[in-house]
């Protein structure tokens, strides 16, 4: 028989976070495929420089690369027979070994194989 108690559970419904749980990656609609530091030839405006994928989706990436990137700038990303454009959302140090991570917004993204 009901007891009038609503849990905590229930109030938060079926698709709201743990409580604790971490929600920095509740923004993405699908999944990020883990790509295990995929070697690339990063382009910018002028300059190319070598670097590495570490997670891509079917509208990001992320990449490994030794300069910090501007917010907004445009990327073109060579790799495994692929060419990706896409611009800057974010870009942080990794303080472990003086490179930086970035993620990209994928505009376009072509597969030559």
């Amino acid at each position: 028989m009901p007891t009038g108690i609503v849990t905590v559970a229930a109030l938060r419904g079926p698709s709201a976070p743990a409580i604790g749980e971490d929600v920095r990656d509740e923004r993405r609609i699908e999944p990020r495929i883990s790509a295990d530091s995929i070697p690339a030839t990063i382009r910018l405006e002028t300059v190319s420089m070598p670097g590495q994928i570490l997670n891509i989706s079917t509208s990001g990436v992320r990449i490994r690369v030794d300069i910090e990137l501007a917010i907004g700038q445009e990327v073109t990303l060579f790799f495994d027979h692929t060419i990706a454009v896409g611009t800057v959302r974010n870009c942080r140090a990794e303080y472990s070994n003086g490179r930086f991570q970035a993620g990209l917004q994928l505009e376009e993204v072509l597969n030559l194989a």
